[in-house]
């Protein structure tokens, strides 16, 4: 059975190509607040520079609802995305 994160990719994933392959991604919205979750150093960090590349294209609410559904503790926004809600 599928989660409802799994449900929310697979019906808003993105396309991403790359010279002739193309290959689908989670939605940055999600993604970027598992990579917080995942907490690996590298993880860490993408979170944070994929936060800083697409910021300006990135649905803040929906952003904030998945930091919220992985319980992902304020002081980690903070750190590694800055004050994300308050852009």
């Amino acid at each position: 059975m599928k989660t409802e994160f799994e449900r929310f990719v697979m019906k808003y994933r993105k396309k991403a190509r790359s010279d002739d392959n193309t290959v689908f991604i989670s939605p940055l919205e999600l993604h970027i607040p598992y990579k917080l979750f995942l907490g690996s150093e590298k993880d860490l960090d993408d979170a944070g520079f994929l936060f800083r590349s697409f910021r300006g294209q990135l649905n803040m609410a929906l952003l904030d609802r998945f930091l919220d559904e992985l319980d992902i503790p304020e002081e980690s926004v903070e750190k590694y995305l800055g004050s994300p809600l308050s852009l």
